[in-house]
């Protein structure tokens, strides 16, 4: 009974993160069921892409009830990320476990950068306008740029059991110049259908321990619609460099538990 409380709790703050910062938590439960649970790390990236799934869905349906999604970029970036997540996945089963730990640890360290540079800069022009800019400029490129990132953000979820996030989120706002909880809405739904895709395979190969991953996923759906909430409230800056330090530490411990 405790074991079952400790995953609900665990799972809602993972999904309270995934809910503010729109990805899917992997980055965060990966290293915490190799730390914690001792789950060699593919099985902790399988399991981990589950749970980002679940909790996506949750969160994916709120942000398009609060007309918080562009649709036509949710779409392509999708499609497409439903067909990589199948290359990343493949990886996954090539690569040797080390160089997984590497190369997760890479991808932390990028995105930690990245929240650190968006806590820094200043915004010099509101959501208004930003609206005005993507209406004019969504034509060719918005097609390039959401291919682009659906192939990027499938292989990711496929080789580090992560949502995909990480990548969608930085690109739409930078070079779409997509508000950034609009990014973040459009990316929780990507997240459902490109976790959907590789959590089928896992479950086929049984890679999953549902006795675990069910209640960490129930949590993480309550959770995820506080993170929601949270996200119009608390500050976007504090956030980010926080979050930049969790991310440095999560890389740290990870890198030194598998020395």
């Amino acid at each position: 009974m405790l074991a079952l409380i400790t995953y609900l709790i665990f799972g809602f703050l993972i999904g309270i993160v995934s809910g503010v910062f729109g990805v899917g938590g992997g980055f965060i439960l990966v290293p915490a069921l190799n730390i914690i649970a001792s789950f060699p790390i593919k099985l902790a990236i399988s399991n981990s892409l589950f749970y980002v799934t679940v909790i996506s869905l949750s969160g994916a349906i709120t942000h398009v009830r609060n007309k918080n999604v562009v649709i036509p970029v949710a779409v392509i970036c999708s499609v497409v990320s439903v067909i990589t997540t199948q290359l990343g996945i493949y990886l996954l089963g090539k690569t040797p476990p080390k160089i997984l730990v590497i190369l997760f640890c890479l991808l932390l360290t990028i995105v930690s950068i990245n929240f650190f540079t968006q806590a820094l800069k200043r915004t010099k022009k509101t959501e208004s306008e930003t609206e005005i800019e993507i209406a004019k400029e969504y034509v060719i490129k918005e097609y390039f740029v959401s291919s682009v990132t659906g192939i990027f953000s499938g292989i990711a979820s496929g080789l580090f059991g992560i949502g995909g996030g990480t990548i969608i989120i930085p690109m739409l706002n930078f070079f779409l110049k997509t508000p950034l909880k609009r990014a973040i809405g459009t990316s929780t739904l990507v997240i459902f259908f490109t976790g959907l895709s590789g959590t089928i395979t896992h479950l086929i190969n049984k890679n999953i321990s549902l006795d675990i991953m069910i209640p960490l996923s129930l949590g993480g759906m309550l959770g995820i619609q506080a993170g929601i909430r949270i996200l119009t409230k608390m500050p976007e800056r504090t956030l980010k460099l926080l979050f930049g330090i969790l991310l440095i530490f999560i890389c740290l411990n990870l890198l030194w538990r598998n020395n």
